[in-house]
């Protein structure tokens, strides 16, 4: 929900994106680590069945979640 908050203040959806990986983990100096999909780094990763720069309020909806990799093992939705 967070980051829909933020385009509700008027930042657009791809760059509240942003704010949530690549400047947060600038922010924490973890850059070299974490904030973006790139060989070497940790990385979670999300796949959802709708396109969070058109619809990023959905984002909060477990519902929309269709995999989940977490510590290099896939989940899948309980609804597959």
């Amino acid at each position: 929900m967070e980051l829909f908050y933020l385009t509700e203040i008027g930042m657009e959806p791809l760059e509240a994106l942003r704010a949530g990986t690549v400047h947060a983990a600038e922010c924490m100096g973890w850059e070299d680590r974490i904030g973006t999909l790139d060989r070497g780094k940790i990385a979670d990763i999300v796949i959802t069945g709708v396109d969070p720069v058109d619809e990023i309020e959905k984002l909060s909806d477990p519902g929309n979640i269709q995999w989940v990799i977490r510590d290099g093992v896939i989940y899948r939705s309980p609804d597959d």
